[in-house]
């Protein structure tokens, strides 16, 4: 049963007889498993150890709906970020083959002909093709810029990207122009999920900005530079729980308004619920040419 346990564990809590035969377990296992209630049977075929390894119960839901989870709820699972709560979203081969949930939203690959399930979680770059045809903007991009980045993982050490700039164009290229546009603006560049919806945010407002700017002779970046001289900060919510970096922080802030920089520190709050009055403060400070000041090199 170890063996069996492994494989669930690998494959978020729950896993398909195909997955277990592949794996090299044989049906008489499976058969007697089941018999003794150490597997339970989520629906024909599917397989997950209530109280052994912990399956999410969005992935058992899914499972018993007919399907594998996929879309944000997915990515969640695979450490991609995500700026909204994990729903239930199902992804089938067709849609007639649905199980009745009505807290389910289903899906089907609308661009390619035949994508069977057989995993309970989608991969990660099945799950993002999801989320490029059923979410806002918005999403598909702050979870394309974290797909671009090097992973981190709970269980793994840091690894390679789970996507590339070369595959994400080939994905986008299946489906209409509004998706191709979007692949156009996931460039990897935003270091937390905050920065992604900023840029998703000021490009929806079509201001010309820089994402990472390193002033000259700087070792430092700044968050987002806009022009010459307006520069967006952009403080998390453990920003204030850091009492070393927000020194260093308000520091670096004093060197650039010596230079000549305007700087706006904007929190979590302000870009996810207040973003309509921050953006007027933003235009405000354009309109008075604010982002074209001459600036000046950094004091040491």
């Amino acid at each position: 049963m170890e063996e069996i346990y492994q494989i669930l564990a690998v494959n978020f809590g729950v896993a398909s007889r195909r997955q277990l035969l592949a794996a090299g377990v044989c049906r008489s296992t499976i058969a007697q498993a089941v018999r003794l209630k150490l597997l339970r049977v989520i629906r024909r075929g599917w397989y997950y150890a209530p109280g052994v390894v912990s399956a999410p119960s969005l992935v058992v839901s899914a499972v018993r709906a007919g399907g594998a989870l996929t879309g944000l709820a997915a990515l969640a699972l695979h450490q991609v970020w995500t700026m909204r709560p994990a729903t239930l979203e199902v992804r089938v081969t067709r849609l007639d083959r649905a199980k009745h949930n009505p807290e389910a939203r289903f899906h089907t690959l609308r661009k390619i002909r035949y994508a069977p399930v057989h995993a309970a979680v989608d991969d990660p770059e099945t799950a993002f093709c999801v989320v490029l045809q059923s979410e806002t903007r918005e999403q598909a991009i702050i979870a394309g810029d974290s797909m671009l980045r090097p992973h981190f993982h709970d269980a793994l050490p840091v690894r390679g990207p789970l996507l590339t700039r070369l595959r994400l164009q080939q994905l986008a290229a299946r489906y209409n122009r509004h998706v191709r546009q979007t692949a156009q603006y996931i460039d990897g560049l935003p270091e937390s999920p905050l920065e992604s919806l900023a840029k998703a945010r000021l490009l929806a407002r079509r201001i010309n900005f820089q994402l990472q700017h390193r002033p000259t002779g700087e070792n430092w970046r700044l968050d987002v530079l806009i022009g010459r001289s307006l520069v967006l900060e952009i403080d998390g919510r453990a920003f204030h729980s850091d009492p070393i970096r927000f020194e260093a922080d308000r520091l670096r802030d004093q060197r650039l308004q010596v230079a000549n920089f305007v700087v706006l520190r904007l929190t979590y709050q302000q870009i996810v619920n207040d973003w309509p009055l921050v953006f007027g403060h933003i235009q405000a400070l354009m309109r008075r040419s604010v982002h074209r000041r001459r600036t000046f090199t950094l004091a040491a």
